[in-house]
Protein backbone atom coordinates (compact mmCIF):
# COMPACT_ATOMS: atom_id res chain seq x y z
CA UNK A 1 0.00 0.00 0.00
CA UNK A 2 2.84 2.37 0.83
CA UNK A 3 4.58 1.56 -2.46
CA UNK A 4 1.45 2.50 -4.40
CA UNK A 5 1.15 5.85 -2.58
CA UNK A 6 4.81 6.65 -3.20
CA UNK A 7 4.41 5.77 -6.87
CA UNK A 8 1.35 8.01 -7.17
CA UNK A 9 3.15 10.91 -5.49
CA UNK A 10 6.11 10.55 -7.83
CA UNK A 11 3.80 10.56 -10.85
CA UNK A 12 2.01 13.73 -9.71
CA UNK A 13 5.33 15.41 -8.97
CA UNK A 14 6.66 14.46 -12.42
CA UNK A 15 3.50 15.82 -14.12
CA UNK A 16 3.68 19.12 -12.23
CA UNK A 17 7.36 19.47 -13.13
CA UNK A 18 6.48 18.93 -16.80
CA UNK A 19 3.78 21.62 -16.67
CA UNK A 20 6.14 24.10 -15.07
CA UNK A 21 8.80 23.45 -17.70
CA UNK A 22 6.27 23.74 -20.51
CA UNK A 23 4.94 26.99 -19.08
CA UNK A 24 8.47 28.32 -18.78
CA UNK A 25 9.28 27.41 -22.39
CA UNK A 26 5.98 28.88 -23.62
CA UNK A 27 6.50 32.09 -21.66
CA UNK A 28 10.06 32.33 -22.96
CA UNK A 29 8.85 31.84 -26.52
CA UNK A 30 6.16 34.53 -26.17
CA UNK A 31 8.68 36.97 -24.68
CA UNK A 32 11.18 36.37 -27.48
CA UNK A 33 8.40 36.62 -30.08
CA UNK A 34 7.16 39.90 -28.59
CA UNK A 35 10.71 41.26 -28.47
CA UNK A 36 11.23 40.37 -32.12
CA UNK A 37 8.04 42.20 -33.11
CA UNK A 38 9.16 45.25 -31.17
CA UNK A 39 12.56 45.25 -32.85
CA UNK A 40 10.90 44.79 -36.23
CA UNK A 41 8.75 47.91 -35.79
CA UNK A 42 11.82 49.87 -34.72
CA UNK A 43 13.36 48.99 -38.09
CA UNK A 44 10.54 50.71 -40.03
CA UNK A 45 11.95 53.88 -41.61
CA UNK A 46 9.54 56.15 -43.49
CA UNK A 47 11.39 59.43 -44.04
CA UNK A 48 11.68 62.49 -46.29
CA UNK A 49 14.08 65.36 -46.91
CA UNK A 50 11.26 67.89 -46.31
CA UNK A 51 8.26 66.13 -44.79
CA UNK A 52 8.54 65.38 -41.07
CA UNK A 53 6.42 63.74 -38.34
CA UNK A 54 3.39 65.97 -37.74
CA UNK A 55 4.47 66.99 -34.24
CA UNK A 56 7.54 68.72 -35.70
CA UNK A 57 5.35 71.21 -37.65
CA UNK A 58 7.78 71.43 -40.57
CA UNK A 59 7.41 74.68 -42.53
CA UNK A 60 9.40 76.05 -45.48
CA UNK A 61 9.37 79.27 -47.50
CA UNK A 62 10.04 78.62 -51.17
CA UNK A 63 10.68 81.25 -53.84
CA UNK A 64 8.81 80.17 -56.98
CA UNK A 65 5.82 78.01 -57.81
CA UNK A 66 7.43 74.56 -57.52
CA UNK A 67 9.14 72.49 -54.85
CA UNK A 68 10.72 69.04 -55.21
CA UNK A 69 10.94 66.60 -52.30
CA UNK A 70 11.61 62.90 -51.82
CA UNK A 71 10.20 59.99 -49.80
CA UNK A 72 12.62 57.33 -48.46
CA UNK A 73 12.56 53.90 -46.85
CA UNK A 74 15.75 54.49 -44.88
CA UNK A 75 17.29 56.63 -42.17
CA UNK A 76 20.84 56.24 -43.48
CA UNK A 77 22.95 53.68 -45.36
CA UNK A 78 22.87 51.29 -42.40
CA UNK A 79 19.23 51.64 -41.35
CA UNK A 80 16.94 50.44 -44.13
CA UNK A 81 13.37 49.17 -43.83
CA UNK A 82 13.16 45.39 -44.08
CA UNK A 83 9.66 45.34 -45.61
CA UNK A 84 7.96 47.01 -48.58
CA UNK A 85 6.34 50.38 -47.84
CA UNK A 86 3.09 51.45 -49.48
CA UNK A 87 2.22 55.13 -49.09
CA UNK A 88 -0.18 57.83 -50.31
CA UNK A 89 0.39 61.56 -50.91
CA UNK A 90 -2.07 64.45 -50.70
CA UNK A 91 -1.83 68.25 -51.02
CA UNK A 92 -4.54 70.77 -50.10
CA UNK A 93 -3.69 72.90 -53.15
CA UNK A 94 -1.59 72.72 -56.29
CA UNK A 95 -0.66 69.57 -58.20
CA UNK A 96 1.55 66.65 -57.16
CA UNK A 97 3.50 64.74 -59.80
CA UNK A 98 2.56 61.49 -58.00
CA UNK A 99 -0.10 60.53 -55.46
CA UNK A 100 1.82 57.71 -53.81
CA UNK A 101 3.76 54.56 -54.48
CA UNK A 102 5.70 51.58 -53.17
CA UNK A 103 9.23 51.47 -51.79
CA UNK A 104 11.07 48.15 -52.11
CA UNK A 105 12.32 46.25 -49.06
CA UNK A 106 15.89 45.53 -47.93
CA UNK A 107 17.47 48.10 -50.30
CA UNK A 108 17.64 51.88 -50.03
CA UNK A 109 14.79 53.25 -52.14
CA UNK A 110 13.25 56.68 -52.67
CA UNK A 111 10.67 58.46 -54.82
CA UNK A 112 11.01 62.05 -56.06
CA UNK A 113 7.84 64.16 -56.16
CA UNK A 114 7.23 67.68 -57.42
CA UNK A 115 4.56 70.06 -56.12
CA UNK A 116 3.46 72.73 -58.60
CA UNK A 117 1.13 75.68 -58.07
CA UNK A 118 -0.16 78.26 -60.56
CA UNK A 119 -0.51 81.67 -58.92
CA UNK A 120 -3.73 83.54 -59.64
CA UNK A 121 -3.51 87.07 -61.02
CA UNK A 122 -2.30 89.36 -58.26
CA UNK A 123 -1.58 86.45 -55.90
CA UNK A 124 1.86 86.75 -54.34
CA UNK A 125 1.92 83.90 -51.83
CA UNK A 126 0.27 80.51 -51.28
CA UNK A 127 0.49 78.13 -48.31
CA UNK A 128 0.16 74.43 -49.18
CA UNK A 129 0.20 71.46 -46.79
CA UNK A 130 1.52 68.16 -48.16
CA UNK A 131 0.86 64.90 -46.30
CA UNK A 132 2.37 61.43 -46.80
CA UNK A 133 0.68 58.43 -45.14
CA UNK A 134 2.25 54.97 -45.08
CA UNK A 135 -0.26 52.10 -45.04
CA UNK A 136 2.03 49.04 -45.12
CA UNK A 137 3.57 47.60 -42.91
CA UNK A 138 2.96 50.32 -40.33
CA UNK A 139 0.85 53.48 -40.39
CA UNK A 140 2.94 56.63 -40.16
CA UNK A 141 2.30 60.24 -41.22
CA UNK A 142 4.78 62.78 -42.54
CA UNK A 143 3.79 66.36 -43.27
CA UNK A 144 5.12 69.78 -44.27
CA UNK A 145 3.74 73.23 -44.94
CA UNK A 146 5.19 74.97 -48.00
CA UNK A 147 4.78 78.74 -48.32
CA UNK A 148 5.32 79.45 -52.01
CA UNK A 149 6.19 83.05 -52.90
CA UNK A 150 5.91 84.42 -56.41
CA UNK A 151 9.23 85.22 -58.07
CA UNK A 152 8.88 89.00 -58.19
CA UNK A 153 10.25 91.84 -56.18
CA UNK A 154 7.87 94.04 -54.23
CA UNK A 155 8.04 97.67 -53.22
CA UNK A 156 6.16 100.33 -51.30
CA UNK A 157 6.53 104.05 -50.63
CA UNK A 158 6.08 105.45 -47.15
CA UNK A 159 5.37 109.17 -46.87
CA UNK A 160 3.32 111.80 -45.03
CA UNK A 161 2.38 115.37 -45.87
CA UNK A 162 4.66 117.99 -44.35
CA UNK A 163 7.75 115.76 -44.42
CA UNK A 164 10.62 116.69 -46.72
CA UNK A 165 11.34 113.16 -47.87
CA UNK A 166 9.63 109.95 -48.99
CA UNK A 167 10.99 106.42 -48.39
CA UNK A 168 11.09 103.74 -51.06
CA UNK A 169 11.29 100.18 -49.70
CA UNK A 170 12.26 97.37 -52.06
CA UNK A 171 11.76 93.77 -50.93
CA UNK A 172 13.94 91.39 -52.91
CA UNK A 173 12.42 87.97 -52.16
CA UNK A 174 13.48 86.21 -55.33
CA UNK A 175 17.09 85.44 -56.30
CA UNK A 176 19.38 88.37 -57.09
CA UNK A 177 17.89 90.50 -59.85
CA UNK A 178 18.78 93.70 -61.72
CA UNK A 179 16.30 96.53 -61.30
CA UNK A 180 15.89 100.05 -62.61
CA UNK A 181 14.56 103.14 -60.82
CA UNK A 182 13.20 106.10 -62.81
CA UNK A 183 11.88 109.31 -61.27
CA UNK A 184 10.68 112.79 -62.18
CA UNK A 185 13.52 114.99 -60.97
CA UNK A 186 11.38 118.08 -61.23
CA UNK A 187 9.42 116.96 -58.15
CA UNK A 188 11.74 114.55 -56.26
CA UNK A 189 15.49 113.98 -55.97
CA UNK A 190 17.14 110.71 -54.96
CA UNK A 191 19.58 110.49 -52.06
CA UNK A 192 22.82 110.10 -54.02
CA UNK A 193 24.76 108.96 -50.94
CA UNK A 194 22.84 105.69 -50.70
CA UNK A 195 25.17 102.71 -51.12
CA UNK A 196 23.00 101.23 -53.88
CA UNK A 197 22.89 104.53 -55.75
CA UNK A 198 26.26 106.23 -55.28
CA UNK A 199 28.16 106.62 -58.53
CA UNK A 200 25.49 104.89 -60.64
CA UNK A 201 23.13 107.74 -61.67
CA UNK A 202 22.71 108.65 -65.33
CA UNK A 203 23.80 112.07 -66.52
CA UNK A 204 20.27 113.53 -66.14
CA UNK A 205 20.10 112.20 -62.56
CA UNK A 206 16.66 110.74 -63.08
CA UNK A 207 17.49 107.05 -63.39
CA UNK A 208 19.68 104.37 -61.83
CA UNK A 209 20.21 100.67 -62.46
CA UNK A 210 20.93 98.50 -59.43
CA UNK A 211 22.34 95.02 -59.95
CA UNK A 212 23.69 94.05 -56.55
CA UNK A 213 20.61 93.55 -54.34
CA UNK A 214 21.00 90.16 -52.69
CA UNK A 215 18.21 87.62 -52.25
CA UNK A 216 15.95 88.12 -49.21
CA UNK A 217 17.10 91.73 -48.80
CA UNK A 218 15.13 94.87 -47.94
CA UNK A 219 16.47 98.10 -49.43
CA UNK A 220 15.54 101.61 -48.23
CA UNK A 221 16.12 104.57 -50.55
CA UNK A 222 15.18 108.15 -49.65
CA UNK A 223 13.77 110.68 -52.14
CA UNK A 224 13.73 114.38 -51.21
CA UNK A 225 10.49 116.21 -52.06
CA UNK A 226 10.47 119.67 -53.59
CA UNK A 227 6.89 120.16 -52.37
CA UNK A 228 6.45 118.90 -48.79
CA UNK A 229 2.66 119.24 -49.02
CA UNK A 230 2.63 116.21 -51.31
CA UNK A 231 2.13 112.68 -50.06
CA UNK A 232 3.64 110.04 -52.34
CA UNK A 233 2.56 107.01 -50.28
CA UNK A 234 2.09 103.83 -52.34
CA UNK A 235 0.92 100.47 -51.01
CA UNK A 236 2.86 97.23 -51.39
CA UNK A 237 2.98 96.27 -55.08
CA UNK A 238 4.81 93.81 -57.33
CA UNK A 239 7.35 94.95 -59.92
CA UNK A 240 8.85 93.33 -62.98
CA UNK A 241 12.16 95.06 -62.28
CA UNK A 242 11.35 98.69 -63.15
CA UNK A 243 9.88 101.27 -60.74
CA UNK A 244 8.91 104.78 -61.88
CA UNK A 245 8.35 107.52 -59.27
CA UNK A 246 6.29 109.25 -58.15
CA UNK A 247 3.33 106.91 -58.52
CA UNK A 248 0.35 108.94 -59.70
CA UNK A 249 -2.32 106.23 -59.58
Amino acid sequence: MKKRMVSTSVSILTFLTFLLCAASVTAHYLTIKGFQNEVYSDHFYFTSNFLKPTEENAEYRIIGNTVTFSIHNYMDSLRITESEITYQLTADAGTLSDNGGNLAKDVAASDTIQLTYDFAEGEMEKTITVTANSTEQYAQTLQAKFILQKEVLQYEIKDVKGRYYAELYIYMKNPKKTMTLNWDNTVIMIDETNDYVFGKLNSEKNSVTIDDIAEQTTVRIVFFKKDITQNYTHTLSPSDGTITLPITS
